[in-house]
């Protein structure tokens, strides 16, 4: 790149619109949940929370480089890679960058760069920071702010660990009273996360479905925060009846919580692609947990041997298992072919 462009690239720009943009976006969060405070700002919070994060990115991407032309090209997509004759007579791939308007790495190759310079990262927590980023795009304002809060706590330990681990610096005095704020909702979320989970315990929910309870939400406002509703427990309602009722923390909506952890059950462990029934009923508990392929419920942890067809290997009606081997759809089958086979008969 021509001299002007290298003398405006800036490494410390970088990290300060980085700084800037999270804490443009916590400023956006706190606006957005005060009482009486304009919900639609969770949309521009979100969206300069992950470019904070991107550009942190970018910048332990471009700190690599020993000379300003080698922080560019980490930071640029090559307009063409060419190969070129060595001294030696061999062949050397080497990019070309553009030098009025290069464009800038997208997300994937930032990625990709990461890993390739074995710099420590989670990128599952990104992709889950981005799907929150578009979820905000199209829920209805009331929900944002249960969207945010699980935006902020997959980004508080993001943030500590790149800061502290790559950066070499500390979150805090690096985000200052941004970084207060982030540490405040996200203790709250996780408090009130293991609260909830504490209740279920409690009254006795199987460990198997506290598991299950973990990736369990309320589907309109996509918030975690699922607790024993207070009436139920009090009532001493058992818990593994269709009756027994959750109550969302954010929204306050109220509904069966067997079904979610049935739905969630079977979202885990069974899909289109399956020839059998993998999730049926429970003949002891009757909670539709009982996993076929592993002879056991996953609630009431019932270990039964069932006979299976010795053709298709379903699970055999009692009335099967008593006068055969095989299941009526076998049976008929089998039938059908000795019909159609002279050999057969």
């Amino acid at each position: 790149m021509s001299a002007n462009k290298r003398q405006q690239f800036e490494l410390g720009k970088i990290l300060q619109n980085a700084i800037f943009s999270i804490q443009l976006g916590i400023e956006d969060y706190a606006i957005s949940t005060a009482p009486g405070g304009d919900t639609t700002r969770a949309i521009s919070s979100s969206r300069n929370l992950f470019a904070g994060v991107i550009l942190l990115f970018k910048y332990k991407l471009a700190s690599l480089a020993k000379t300003p032309e080698e922080a560019e090209q980490l930071l640029y997509e090559p307009k063409v890679i060419l190969p070129y004759l060595t001294e030696e007579g061999g062949i050397e791939w080497r990019p070309i960058f553009e030098q009025k308007n290069p464009r800038s790495i997208d997300t994937d190759a930032i990625h990709a760069r990461l890993d390739s310079l074995n710099v420590e990262h989670d990128w599952e927590v990104v992709k889950t920071l981005r799907d929150c980023r578009n979820n905000l795009e199209h829920l209805h304002p009331t929900h944002q702010t249960s969207e945010i809060q699980k935006f902020l706590a997959a980004l508080f330990p993001l943030l500590q660990n790149f800061i502290s681990s790559e950066l070499f610096d500390s979150p805090g005095a690096l985000l200052g009273k941004a970084w207060e704020t982030m540490l405040q909702t996200h203790d709250f979320f996780e408090k009130n996360r293991l609260r909830a989970r504490a209740e279920w315990k409690k009254i006795g929910l199987p460990a198997n479905a506290l598991k299950l309870l973990k990736g369990c939400q309320r589907g309109s406002c996509g918030s975690p925060l699922l607790q024993p509703f207070e009436e139920d427990a009090a009532a001493s309602l058992p818990v593994d009846t269709p009756e027994f009722r959750y109550e969302c923390l954010v929204c306050h909506h109220r509904a069966g919580m067997l079904d979610v952890l049935e739905a969630e059950f079977l979202l885990k462990y069974e899909s289109a692609f399956d020839t059998e029934q993998v999730v049926e009923e429970c003949p002891v508990c009757f909670v539709h947990m009982f996993h076929t392929h592993h002879d056991i419920c996953h609630w009431c942890e019932t270990k039964t041997e069932y006979k299976r067809c010795e053709h298709c290997h379903t699970i055999l009606e009692s009335h099967e298992a008593e006068h055969g081997t095989s299941c009526e759809r076998c049976d008929q089958y089998q039938w059908m072919f000795d019909q159609h086979d002279p050999t057969a008969r």
